[in-house]
């Protein structure tokens, strides 16, 4: 049993309930009780949780056997623990979720190791391509088939004359000379790029 403390001591009551109150003060108190009991020898009934740890796990632990028998599997598990301990590295990839040959992990893959993270890093290849109206994108299933993005579709009024040989000489010259000037085109936000 537990000591509580007096319902007529908690604060703002009346105080009309002290009389025969049988939460109020005990004299003796039930430790003084329970003390008093040990003392003179009376045996104080035990749950079976604490009979079993003051007899049987007490005598084990204090037994020349039992401290033996801890100290060999605390040994036992240190060193493994302790050899583990040192080949412990931080991460150097992130956490691969997906199975390597998974559709979504080739793309997760290409993302984190076959683009920069830096404009000081070497650029991607750009192609320039004329003559292209927009790319026929049905039957396209990425992840089904990861090559196939769909079908070109061509300017029917796209025609390759002479001046628009020449248009394309220039836009070759600009770029040989963006090369040999050692400058660096940067991918923009909305997909257009800026000369560096």
């Amino acid at each position: 049993r537990f000591e509580r403390a007096p319902a007529c001591e908690v604060p703002y009551l009346c105080g009309c309930c002290t009389q025969n109150c049988e939460f109020g003060n005990q004299d003796p108190s039930p430790t003084d009780q329970t003390l008093t009991s040990f003392h003179d020898g009376v045996d104080v009934p035990q749950d079976r949780v604490t009979k079993f740890f003051s007899t049987e796990v007490t005598n084990f632990v204090l037994s020349i056997k039992g401290r033996i028998l801890i100290a060999v599997v605390l040994v036992v598990w240190l060193v493994p623990a302790i050899v583990y301990v040192t080949k412990l590295e931080a991460t150097k990839t992130a956490e691969q979720f997906l199975a390597d040959d998974h559709p979504l992990q080739y793309s997760i893959t290409i993302l984190n190791n076959e683009f920069p993270v830096s404009s000081q890093d070497e650029g991607l290849p750009v192609y320039f391509v004329w003559g292209v109206d927009t790319l026929d994108q049905s039957g396209v299933n990425q992840l089904m088939d990861p090559q196939f993005i769909g079908e070109p579709v061509f300017k029917e009024q796209f025609s390759f004359t002479p001046q628009c040989q020449r248009k394309l000489t220039e836009a070759c010259n600009d770029l040989e000379f963006t090369r040999a000037d050692n400058r660096t085109a940067l991918l923009k936000q909305d997909g257009g790029f800026s000369i560096v």
